[in-house]
């Protein structure tokens, strides 16, 4: 939800001062740390790490109404713009990053970081940030002086647009959850992907479906779907997101197998196979006859455009011979 309640503790008891130090990461502990013209304080668990400015004056105190009254956070205190305030600020942790840095966040997966803004209502500006990590993750081996620079780049560069009810704050709370994004696709690769719908237009049910999509590249064979979508009764549609791959670039998809066990009976049936490819306003059909029970269909893939990165769709639909 677009406004959150957010509070840290301010352990002064457990403070140590840190000197100055560009290389400086450890934040294991609880203190200051000190550099060209910030003052920040770990606030550390030992688990989890809060870093902020020690001058920040929304820690200790929770959003109120300016009248001192509590506030509803049912009720959106941001514009309809909220989101693109958020992906600006996402984009500007990004471009502050190194490559390096941003790889090493991608594993493993699921490493938690966020970026706390704090937004002045009246001014509609981002007057404060924060960054909340796990400990053990590479978040946390990032020296201080690279969250000074995203903090700034946001102060400077990021807005949002303030509801009436926000305005009534004594200030407005959201967060980025950063996401590094993909790997770079190196030279010589492009990245694909593909989603298959089945339909059964038959008045039976089939059982133990396969659908596997098979390519070729100098020599060595990909897998780009390999999938059992279960039963398919009558009418029913089945849909399956494949994963992303990289694959070297003029990878061909020139096999499709469909294989399908238990009919409710004997027979044949017409299979249409359609290809949408992305970055490609062609459509391709083809037509193979699958017969009954336990029958193998191999149809020819039309392959993707050259270079075809991006992320393709297949629909399978059986229908009466």
């Amino acid at each position: 939800m677009k406004t959150h309640r957010f509070f840290l503790t301010l352990l002064l008891s457990a403070i140590t001062i840190a000197g100055t130090s560009r290389a400086q990461t450890n934040y294991t502990v609880t203190r200051v740390i000190q550099g060209n013209g910030y003052s920040y304080l770990c606030d550390s668990d030992g688990s989890i790490v809060n870093l902020y400015n020690l001058t920040n004056p929304f820690i200790e105190v929770g959003q109120l109404m300016k009248d001192g009254t509590d506030f509803d956070d049912s009720i959106d205190s941001f514009g309809n713009d909220w989101q693109a305030g958020i992906n600006e600020a996402q984009q500007l942790a990004l471009q502050t990053f190194t490559a390096a840095e941003l790889e090493s966040f991608r594993s493993p997966a699921k490493q938690r970081f966020q970026i706390s803004l704090f937004v002045n209502p009246a001014t509609e500006r981002v007057d404060e940030v924060g960054f909340y990590f796990d400990e053990e993750h590479n978040y946390a081996h990032i020296p201080m002086d690279r969250y000074r620079q995203i903090e700034l780049a946001i102060k400077q560069n990021v807005t949002f647009q303030i509801s009436d009810y926000g305005k009534r704050l004594n200030y407005c709370f959201t967060a980025v959850d950063f996401d590094p994004g993909p790997s770079p696709i190196p030279p010589g690769y492009m990245e694909t992907g593909l989603n298959y719908v089945i339909n059964n237009d038959l008045p039976c049910r089939f059982q133990d479906i396969r659908i596997e999509v098979t390519g070729m590249a100098g020599g060595q064979r990909y897998t780009l779907i390999s999938s059992s979508p279960g039963d398919l009764s009558a009418g029913d549609s089945r849909s399956y997101a494949g994963n992303t791959l990289t694959l070297p670039i003029g990878t061909t998809f020139p096999r499709l197998e469909l294989a399908v066990t238990g009919t409710s009976e004997e027979s044949s049936y017409d299979t249409r196979i359609t290809a949408n490819y992305a970055g490609s306003n062609t459509t391709t059909t083809n037509f193979g006859n699958m017969g009954g029970n336990g029958s193998t269909l191999w149809l020819a893939l039309p392959p993707p455009p050259s270079g075809g990165t991006g992320r393709h769709t297949l629909e399978i639909t059986i229908s009466e011979d």
